[in-house]
């Protein structure tokens, strides 16, 4: 497995004004025959490459138990803590989970209880979740399927700290919520007083998205 070294950060995507941590891991399988593989995986960068030198980025890894090089997993944020979420592939499926790491930490799978990197879903439903943000407090934003009046949703969600698994999840809803099908909300941010920030469809305006701003406690 080979990284690029950079002498300063790639070009990056932004989704919604954010900084995407994602680049791509290229690896070779040797004696194989093939070309060299591409994959998609959550990076970090020391701190000396905003100065100018030289970093090659960690590889943060995967919530799929015993690792492998073919699975994906993407880093949205850090904080000061040095606690970094995403999303990553969590099982042989291909699906994905929000993750959050341990300070300082790459991705460990399983563990329990308020370690576990994975961050599940808004009341454990099956479906796919995303970390997107987390401020210095490691309260967790982001979006998880989550089902209402048996109906099937994508919601942006506020995450307590010190939560496990499927637990410590606030469902965030939709702007003008009038009915739970179809309904799309993402949280891209939140920032040390609690606010979040992120886009809703509004059923006032027929669906089309809508900035929003969560006050803590709202």
């Amino acid at each position: 497995m080979r990284f690029r070294r950079f002498a300063s950060l790639p070009p990056t995507p932004r989704r919604g004004g954010l900084l995407l941590l994602e680049s791509l891991l290229l690896f070779r399988i040797a004696g194989s025959g093939r070309n060299s593989n591409v994959v998609y995986r959550a990076l970090r960068w020391d701190k000396n490459v905003w100065s100018g030198g030289g970093s090659i980025p960690t590889d943060l890894q995967t919530l799929v138990p015993g690792g492998g090089d073919n699975f994906k997993s993407y880093g949205y944020g850090i904080n000061a803590g040095n606690r970094i979420v995403g999303k990553s592939v969590f099982d042989g499926t291909g699906a994905f989970h929000a993750f959050r790491t341990r300070a300082n930490e790459v991705i460990v799978p399983g563990l329990s209880g308020n370690d576990d990197n994975d961050l599940g879903t808004i009341g454990g439903v099956t479906g796919p979740s995303e970390g997107l943000a987390l401020n210095d407090r490691d309260e967790v934003v982001g979006a998880s399927t989550n089902v209402i009046n048996s109906v099937g949703v994508y919601h942006a969600f506020l995450k307590a700290p010190n939560s496990g698994k499927d637990a410590g999840f606030t469902d965030l809803g939709v702007l003008n919520d009038q009915s739970p099908a179809h309904d799309l909300s993402v949280a891209f941010a939140i920032n040390n007083a609690g606010q979040v920030v992120g886009y809703s469809k509004n059923r006032a305006t027929s669906d089309s998205d809508r900035a929003f701003i969560r006050q803590k406690g709202g």
